[in-house]
């Protein structure tokens, strides 16, 4: 039975996308759930050929959605091969067009996400041209948000700037030794080392140093060859102690751009283990959330977590602490009032004492199961358009 809501159609809704993907199909049937048009779907591999057809569909009125373009390699090589220039340009290991056609499908297979990164950030300036030029079109996901949540450096250092809690940081690293230098410095022995524009933890490294003693936690998985060294996803976390391993591993997503953080204590709400925060914020409140409870230090849900027990948080927390806790969530989505939705990842220390924002994320409202007030995150999205349709449709 559909949510009572005023009649309102929404118009016509466009959605970037890959086609097959969940993403795209959790939204359409949050459209069908309200009664709403189907939108046109315009795929990532279509629109990385001709960006121009973007500007043939939208019209004034048009609802504009864009979705992640994971999980299609095709599309993958794409934005490699847009990327391969200004990669070159800058000096960025890369690899060229003609290679990146070659490619087959490696699973899990790193492969450069700076090049990647600034093929994305090509296409979505592109789709931000588009939109200039048609008046009156709302769009969920701003192109530049989008280029920002991708850069974790730079989305860091905004809401750092804006007075926001957030893990304190290093200057850009460079490699292993220099990682290792700083450290020194600095007297810190544990570290997370994250690719810059790495998604889904990807290339994440829990690192520390005690008594001359490293040690790797890490998404990543190396694997030596005798055509040379690689980087792979794995679901299945990796534990490094050799430290020519380490350096390897360390040097190659260094080549990559890092952004490197000091390793804060988490909350915990069951012995053995920590957990931190997933909480989605949509048109400025935050709604659905998930504990991601872990044994280990990364807590993606992906790599084998599970889901904490949000009521047992909220009753350890209290009222008040919830509250500022959710509010925090809205002030820092605030700073990027463009975004409709943000995923907003953010670390309770021991004690629930202090709470510091881990990042944003551009594409953070997958939560399948996970509802507030009766919708999951696709239908509020929905809903809350629906029900503020004014703000949106001319």
């Amino acid at each position: 039975m559909a949510d009572r809501l005023p009649r309102v159609s929404l118009g016509q809704v466009v959605l970037i996308g890959n086609p097959e993907n969940r993403r795209v199909q959790f939204f359409q049937e949050a459209l069908q759930h309200f009664g709403q048009s189907p939108a046109t779907v315009i795929a990532y591999c279509r629109l990385l050929q001709d960006p121009s057809q973007l500007g043939d569909v939208l019209k004034p009125g048009t609802i504009l959605r864009i979705e992640s373009p994971g999980e299609n390699f095709d599309v993958e090589k794409q934005i490699l091969c847009r990327g391969a220039a200004e990669a070159e340009e800058e000096g960025a290991p890369f690899l060229p067009v003609e290679q990146v056609g070659q490619l087959f499908f490696d699973r899990g297979l790193i492969i450069h996400p700076r090049q990647w990164y600034l093929g994305f950030r090509s296409l979505m300036r592109e789709v931000k041209q588009q939109l200039a030029a048609v008046d009156d079109v709302f769009c969920m996901n701003s192109p530049a948000d989008l280029i920002e949540f991708f850069d974790k450096t730079e989305c860091h250092a905004t809401c750092e700037a804006a007075g926001y809690p957030v893990a304190e940081s290093f200057n850009p690293i460079s490699s292993f030794e220099e990682l290792m230098e700083t450290m020194q410095q600095q007297n810190c022995q544990r570290v997370f080392l994250k690719l810059a524009h790495g998604s889904s933890a990807s290339g994440v490294v829990a690192f520390s140093h005690h008594s001359n003693r490293t040690e790797v936690v890490t998404s990543a998985e190396l694997v030596r060859e005798k055509g040379g060294d690689q980087l792979y996803n794995s679901l299945k976390l990796r534990r490094y102690t050799d430290l020519d391993e380490i350096q390897v591993l360390i040097d190659l997503l260094c080549r990559e751009r890092v952004h490197v953080e000091k390793w804060l204590p988490k909350a915990s709400l069951k012995r053995g283990t920590t957990f931190d925060l997933r909480v989605v914020v949509i048109n400025g409140r935050a709604r659905h959330f998930v504990v991601r409870e872990s044994r280990s230090p990364l807590t993606n849900l992906h790599l084998g977590n599970r889901r904490g027990d949000g009521n047992q948080l909220i009753q350890s927390m209290g009222e008040s602490n919830w509250s500022d806790t959710l509010n925090l969530c809205e002030q820092v989505a605030g700073l990027y009032p463009e975004s409709f939705q943000i995923g907003v990842d953010l670390l309770l220390t021991p004690g629930f004492r202090q709470r510091f924002i881990l990042e944003l994320n551009a594409f953070g409202d997958l939560l399948p199961e996970v509802r507030f007030e009766g919708r999951d995150t696709y239908q509020s999205e929905v809903w809350s358009l629906l029900r503020n349709a004014s703000q949106y449709i001319p």
